[in-house]
């Protein structure tokens, strides 16, 4: 099940349109979901939930380990950051709203270990 903004659904509609023409035997049901004031905030409350969490994982291992990480293992957790980061513009675009908290806590998350991946380059 995806969402998908609205101002996108004529363009998946072709896309449907083109894989079932073509006969792969994938079968595509598009059902339209409007949510409420409430609903929208509860979900964003949820995800938003979700990704603190996962902010909360990446600092409990780079920030406050009790040993250093090696860079392949910082690189690692940078790519988990940017993954939020995408995920986050994502839910912003989605839900046309802006998840200040988050972004703010990924944006020093980013810097932090941008700076450990630097240090732990030059320490090789």
């Amino acid at each position: 099940m995806y969402s998908i903004p609205d101002r996108t659904v004529p363009v998946w509609d072709q896309v449907k349109k083109v894989i079932m023409d073509a006969g792969t035997g994938n079968q595509f049901a598009g059902y339209r979901v409007v949510f409420d004031d409430e609903s929208c905030e509860s979900t964003l409350n949820a995800l938003t939930r979700s990704m603190e969490k996962e902010i909360e994982k990446i600092e409990g291992l780079v920030v406050n380990a009790e040993t250093d990480l090696g860079k392949r293992a910082l690189d690692t957790q940078l790519k988990r950051v940017k993954t939020l980061k995408g995920r986050t513009m994502w839910y912003e675009k989605m839900y046309n709203k802006k998840l200040k908290d988050i972004t703010e806590s990924l944006k020093i998350l980013d810097g932090t270990l941008v700076l450990a991946v630097g240090n732990a380059a030059s320490a090789d």
